[in-house]
């Protein structure tokens, strides 16, 4: 079973988002709704950020 922030940053290599990619696109792409591409992007940056740091 996944980790919560092994699934966030899964969840960001699928979205593309660092390829540049709208949360629109990514939603569409990945067929989910906005609001959660949106809260999964912020948890996952949450996540790396916390380990940058």
């Amino acid at each position: 079973m996944q980790t919560f922030q092994q699934t966030c940053a899964n969840f960001i290599n699928k979205a593309q988002y660092i390829n540049g990619y709208t949360h629109q696109q990514t939603a569409q792409a990945l067929q989910l709704p906005l609001g959660t591409v949106k809260s999964r992007i912020k948890a996952a940056l949450k996540i790396l950020k916390s380990k940058v740091i």
